[in-house]
């Protein structure tokens, strides 16, 4: 075999690597959006986190709900703190919520579901 035909093996099984890689972040992706479906049909999920800063941890607690068509999302620290002010905000799409938890907090949509149970009870406390 010709150097050409091996790279040309090796990028195809780099293409392969990749796409299957794709596929199983889009299942996971699908896997963890039923669930979270799932659970708010069932009532407000919750998530908490615990965050250093200034010499001392904080403990958030992250409320989702869903109100008629739109994300509700309530962020607080536990107990209230001037550092960590309250965060509510609603989202019309999953994708804005998403992007919104992203981008603004140490939060992730992962994590109102990596807790629930069949009931879709938060196992976490």
């Amino acid at each position: 075999m010709g150097g050409v035909e091996v790279k040309w093996i090796l990028s195809l099984i780099g293409a392969a690597a990749s796409a299957i890689g794709a596929w199983e972040l889009k299942d996971r992706i699908q896997n963890r959006n039923r669930k979270l479906d799932t659970g708010l049909a069932g009532g407000p999920l919750q998530a908490t986190l615990v965050t250093g800063g200034k010499g001392c941890s904080v403990r958030q607690l992250a409320t989702l709900r869903r109100a008629d068509r739109h994300y509700a999302l309530s962020i607080k620290a536990i107990p209230p703190s001037a550092d960590c002010p309250t965060i509510e905000q609603t989202f019309e799409q999953k994708s804005d919520l998403e992007k919104f938890l992203a981008e603004k907090t140490r939060f992730r949509l992962g994590d109102f579901v990596r807790r629930q149970d069949s009931t879709g009870t938060d196992r976490s406390h």
